[in-house]
């Protein structure tokens, strides 16, 4: 049974179990708010509720983790974007931009963002070589009847 929510005042349509992020992603966004220190924009990036990028308003609660929170019926989800009067970015990117180089990470269906570089080829190695550690043992107890080293009573006497 279909749902609808309410996206910065316009009805979408969501199912059972879609995340608020899954919805704002199937709505052509790839950002609804922007970093308070330099604009930057931020929408979905661990996809786990690890990193706070994905920030929104839910039903006038701010600070709702997008990526973990499943949408119920009549949900009213409040972005920065400028529809919303936020000035941050969201809202599909305009079709007359130009879209260069490919998604940092291939994901099928993903959508390039301009100026982000491509990812490396798979078979291209990324920071070297991977190098297992040592393994370093700590040095074994001394038996319980001999007293520790360095200690008085061990030397020469000298």
């Amino acid at each position: 049974m279909p749902l609808t929510v309410h996206v910065d005042g316009a009805p979408h349509p969501a199912r059972p179990g879609q995340t608020v992020a899954a919805v704002l992603l199937s709505t052509g966004r790839v950002s609804w708010r922007e970093t308070r220190h330099g604009g930057r924009p931020r929408g979905v990036f661990c996809g786990i509720g690890v990193c706070y990028d994905c920030l929104v308003t839910v039903n006038g609660l701010a600070g709702v983790r997008a990526c973990r929170r499943e949408v119920r019926e009549g949900d009213r989800i409040e972005t920065a974007s400028p529809a919303a009067g936020g000035g941050a970015l969201g809202g599909p990117p305009p079709e007359a931009a130009p879209r260069t180089g490919a998604p940092a990470v291939d994901v099928p269906g993903a959508v390039p963002q301009p100026g982000r570089e491509s990812a490396p080829a798979a078979d291209e190695p990324v920071g070297g070589p991977v190098v297992p550690s040592p393994v370093v043992e700590a040095p074994a107890a001394p038996p319980p009847d001999e007293p520790p080293r360095g200690t008085a009573g061990t030397g020469s006497g000298a």
